[in-house]
């Protein structure tokens, strides 16, 4: 999963009440000492998206450690087949 960072030129992350698995990602890679640049590209995968803590959601790609939610992916591949496929669903 490839996402774009919301980050602020003018020195830090926009505060928001419910923060999103990218910018926890970005925030992630920044506290481990990797400059995230305005509109990086971060890539990053989920490891535990039943987790109400946006930190231990997702993980930077680089620090995933081998760990992926499946059933996470899982949901993702169903949602994108039913989206491509619901124009040629018949009438109900």
């Amino acid at each position: 999963m490839v996402a774009r960072v919301p980050y602020e030129a003018s020195g830090g992350f926009e505060p928001a009440l419910e923060m999103l698995e990218r910018r926890a990602a970005a925030r992630l890679l920044a506290m481990n000492g990797t400059r995230v640049e305005e509109d990086a590209v971060v890539d990053y995968l989920y490891v535990d998206a039943g987790s109400h803590n946006p930190f231990r959601r997702v993980k930077p790609a680089a620090y995933a450690g081998g760990r992926v939610d499946l059933g996470k992916y899982v949901d993702l591949v169903r949602e994108a087949a039913e989206s491509v496929l619901a124009p040629f669903e018949g009438p109900g």
